[in-house]
């Protein structure tokens, strides 16, 4: 009878131990701050939110009302994760002065750049099918979010490269 008890209790041990400790989400979260940005992230990676929030923080000090940038894509990339484990695709763009932001996982970590690229540019251009481009593009504005989402990648840790 004792040895039954004592089983029964490595069992549950084991059970709950092999239960993952905080939800995944299987539906892209949705963040917004309506009239400075809005954030989509792909089922797994609510962990990018602060790094992204932390670009849009540092280009809003900058931005210019009503301003247009073509979107630009990177591959990001947390220095202190495994490669396969951590790197996420991000396509940001900047429409009507308002911050769009898509990150995604690559289907696969060893697909090319090339194929990357074809994924991250398919999503975001569903997500910002009401949002395309109005007017003239901001060349100064396009330039400050380049250097704004190197600069706060490099104060986190993060690695990041333009895809193109």
């Amino acid at each position: 009878m004792l040895e039954l008890l004592i089983l029964a209790v490595i069992v549950a041990v084991v059970v709950l131990s092999l239960r993952p400790r905080k939800p995944v989400l299987e539906e892209p979260l949705i963040v917004e701050q309506p009239g400075r940005y809005h954030i989509t992230l792909a089922p797994r990676l609510s962990d990018a939110r602060a790094y992204i929030e932390n670009v849009a923080e540092r280009f809003a000090a900058t931005s210019t009302p009503g301003s247009d940038t073509p979107t630009l894509f990177y591959q990001v990339h947390p220095a202190q994760l495994p490669r396969e484990q951590g790197a996420y695709l991000l396509a940001v763009a900047l429409r009507g002065g308002v911050l769009y932001f898509q990150a995604i996982t690559p289907q696969s970590p060893q697909l090319d750049e090339a194929a990357q690229l074809k994924q991250l540019r398919e999503y975001s251009a569903v997500v910002l099918a009401y949002h395309q481009l109005t007017g003239s593009v901001d060349e100064e504005a396009l330039v400050r979010l380049r250097r704004t989402v190197v600069d706060a990648a490099s104060q986190v840790g993060f690695e990041v490269k333009m895809l193109q």
